[in-house]
């Protein structure tokens, strides 16, 4: 809830038309106002920040909450699932050369 500096309640429209303004002069898109609870949410996990931070940083008092408020980008788990390939293959790099020994080693049939 937002109020005035005489501490009456701001109506929603109010609040998303200068929310709009706001965006537009950004040269953004529109997005609802409480989308820009999510975008700040996802920002914060993206940039490593405790999941506990962004809870207090959203106001939840429920951390299962703040994970419906945390997204991941496409190129987030792309990065992730590269660095796991990686990590498969450096593991496989020392079997398959294992491998390669044995079958030089052992007599043609």
């Amino acid at each position: 809830m937002f109020v005035s500096v005489l501490g009456a309640p701001l109506h929603e429209r109010n609040v998303s038309e200068s929310f709009h303004l706001i965006c537009d002069r950004a040269k953004v898109p529109r997005i609802r106002f409480h989308d820009a609870r999510h975008s700040c949410g996802t920002l914060l996990h993206v940039q490593g920040a405790d999941p506990f931070i962004i809870q207090k940083v959203l106001g939840h008092s429920q951390l299962s909450t703040t994970k419906r408020y945390t997204h991941v980008p496409i190129q987030v788990t792309k990065t992730a699932l590269d660095g796991l390939e990686s990590l498969f293959k450096a593991a496989a790099k020392p079997v398959e050369e294992k491998l390669a020994a044995a079958n030089s080693a052992s007599p043609p049939s």
